[in-house]
């Protein structure tokens, strides 16, 4: 059991504007306002970390609510909610605070703690123009980072409430201060009150090989297991120098589990839900392989990394099915609370091709005229490489660039 603060109860607070408050009226189950009335007056003693300032709107016709921690302006977003939802939302909001915070890479201790720590949920009114001017605001941003043609996926929604967080606010203009970060402030509230290191996430150590017959290029990565694999292909994207122009999957195969194929088109998608892909692979488990085809598309987006690669040590990733790159992928070891925030390139040997060189065949040609200064093709060649970015590898670049994925760039995350 997490250890919580003290032997007092605890709750959360959550001040909605009035069309949250309505929405909540008709559809929450557990909604109490006769308790809200009473409890407006004794919140001088709360802990602000615990209080949370929500609204609803509307992104592309699907109801969405933000929350801002009063202490520390950290975002939520929770985007394409349902009926069902609200009439649950005390649970609903409890798990999309722990999934962004797991997003964010914070301690999953610290999230425990936390999470155990709100015994209840308790909604009240708004409490005043600047907190409404906050939630105003991440709203505003939220529309920015919310793919209005993805409907309901939690780790769009995750990356959304995280990159909200990572851009600099403004303090009160009375206090005469630079502005801050709200997920820099969020990690020091949380150390403070927990005690603990606030960063930390359990990894997985990835050796990537791009499968060529006469080169070698690999990486090892370090990446955090809570990823969706969309977050893996732009990893990738960026630990080989690819510009995500085309399209790709991920392959897994092995006798004793389901074949999978992840993929981000929805061309002969079969929609698998990935617990029930859970139940299927155990009982395979429990009755010997019989041979036959079973094979499944997953949708990258909708599909954390840890719930298949425990099962499939090997696997591959194949990039632009045009020139068709193909990256063997090997699971080197699991690491539990590893300190860092972000994805890390270990290690790396050779110089990834260059977009649209034409495959193996193409990519030898071009390594012959680029190095060759003598022949015919080296001058246009070069030019050519610098259009498409074409460089050598550099381990401090890379890193420096994987540091923005996390952080909610909407080139990466969406």
């Amino acid at each position: 059991m997490p250890p919580s603060s003290g032997g007092m109860e605890m709750e959360m607070i959550i001040h909605c504007s009035k069309d949250f408050l309505e929405e909540l009226r008709k559809n929450c189950k557990k909604f109490n306002e006769k308790y809200i009335d009473d409890i407006v007056e004794d919140m001088g003693a709360m802990d602000s970390l615990f209080v949370w300032h929500a609204k609803v709107f509307r992104v592309n016709r699907r109801k969405t609510v933000v929350l801002v921690n009063e202490k520390n302006r950290f975002s939520v977003v929770m985007y394409g909610l349902k009926a069902v939802d609200f009439k649950s939302f005390e649970k609903y909001v409890l798990e999309a605070i722990r999934t962004t915070f797991q997003r964010a890479l914070i301690n999953e201790n610290i999230i425990n703690s936390y999470i155990y720590d709100c015994e209840r949920v308790i909604f009240s009114k708004s409490k005043n123009r600047k907190t409404v001017a906050w939630v105003n605001d991440a709203a505003e941003k939220a529309c920015f980072f919310i793919d209005p043609d993805i409907d309901g996926n939690m780790y769009m929604e995750q990356a959304a409430g995280v990159a909200i967080s990572k851009r600099v606010v403004s303090r009160n203009s009375k206090d005469n201060e630079d502005g801050f970060v709200p997920f820099k402030m969020m990690l020091k509230d949380l150390e403070e009150k927990y005690n603990l290191p606030s960063c930390g996430f359990n990894a997985v150590k990835l050796r990537v090989s791009l499968n060529f017959s006469d080169s070698v290029v690999s990486r090892v990565l370090l990446v955090p297991v809570c990823i969706s694999f969309l977050d893996l292909h732009r990893i990738l994207q960026v630990t080989f120098n690819w510009q995500d122009y085309h399209l790709f999957s991920f392959d897994f195969d092995n006798l004793e589990f389901p074949s999978i194929r992840i993929i981000n088109y929805d061309d002969e998608f079969e929609s698998v839900d990935i617990n029930d892909l859970a139940k299927k692979v155990a009982i395979n488990l429990g009755r010997e392989y019989d041979g036959a085809v079973r094979y499944y598309n997953l949708l990258a987006s909708q599909t954390p990394l840890l719930r298949v690669i425990n099962n499939y040590k090997k696997f591959s990733y194949t990039y632009d099915f045009g020139d068709n790159w193909t990256h063997n992928m090997e699971v080197l070891e699991y690491i539990n609370n590893y300190e860092e925030v972000n994805p890390i390139c270990i290690s790396g040997l050779g110089n990834a091709p260059p977009e649209d060189v034409g495959g193996a065949g193409g990519y030898g040609h071009f390594i012959d005229a680029y190095y060759d200064h003598t022949h015919p093709e080296h001058d246009d060649v070069v030019a050519w490489s610098e259009i498409v970015n074409y460089c050598e590898f550099d381990i401090d670049k890379i890193n420096k660039k994987l540091s923005t994925i996390m952080s909610g760039d909407k080139f990466y995350l969406l």
